[in-house]
């Protein structure tokens, strides 16, 4: 075989493969452009977004999704997200919905966080360490005082895994439905307010009794004793018998009776 014959092959070869690659890419290429008709932008959480955060830029991703399996209320674009304030929990990679972020132009005013058909109440408290607790977190309510009709002090559970809406420096805000809302009123009017934090994870709700002192101490009634004076007791009698000794003088003896 001559070199002009080898040169004319690997010509040859080389144009073919050419041809091949050329084919198989557009083929790819028609296949991913087929793929990706039907297919829009969509915002999702890039991170866990917590009750009243903020919606910032970090915090967001754009990715595409097919439109026809895409929910109501999703978000196209990041602005249309940014700057506003989450209402319901967003985990990351969910998309963002409209229904979970406050209405655009509430900003993170307080009312724009509050769920719909629920209540934002104030409680003040006086023990209290606002470096240990943040927005979000869960407690419960206990109230101390004195039940109608007793006079023993009684410490009771009133609600139970309350949110913690906004911190003070003297005062918490928390979210409840407008029935507790009236009870939490009570219960500040009543007697002293505690708070007792909880695991967010722990949704459990425990009837427990209210705790007295009696109960506290383990106090029990005794009777009274009364006690009674004695009787008065009777003066000893004597019988006296006078013996006669001859010459003697008389002698007199007491027999006690």
């Amino acid at each position: 075989m001559n070199r002009r014959r080898l040169l004319v092959i690997g010509t040859v070869a080389t144009a073919l493969g050419g041809l091949v690659s050329w084919f198989v890419y557009g083929s790819l290429e028609r296949k991913i452009a087929s793929s990706r008709q039907g297919e829009v932008d969509v915002v999702v959480a890039a991170q866990d977004i917590r009750v009243g955060e903020r919606l910032e830029d970090r915090n967001l991703r754009v990715v595409n999704y097919r439109e026809e399996f895409l929910p109501g209320g999703v978000l196209h674009t990041r602005q249309g997200a940014v700057g506003r304030v989450a209402v319901l929990p967003i985990a990351r990679g969910e998309f963002v919905l409209s229904y979970k972020i406050a209405t655009e132009g509430a900003g993170d005013h307080l009312t724009a966080q509050i769920p719909v058909g629920m209540r934002a109440i104030q409680v003040p408290v006086n023990e209290f360490d606002s470096s240990s607790i943040k927005s979000g977190d869960r407690v419960d309510v206990l109230v101390t005082g004195n039940a109608t009709g007793s006079n023993d002090t009684q410490t009771r559970t009133v609600l139970s895994n309350l949110r913690l809406l906004a911190i003070g420096s003297r005062v918490v805000t928390l979210v409840v439905s407008p029935e507790d809302a009236e009870k939490l009123t009570l219960a500040t009017q009543e007697g002293h307010i505690k708070l007792v934090f909880r695991n967010p994870v722990d949704t459990t709700l425990e009837n427990t009794p209210a705790i007295t002192r009696t109960t506290l101490y383990g106090v029990t009634t005794r009777p009274r004793v009364r006690k009674i004076a004695p009787l008065p007791t009777e003066a000893p009698r004597y019988l006296e018998i006078e013996v006669i000794h001859g010459a003697k003088p008389p002698e007199t003896v007491k027999i006690k009776q």
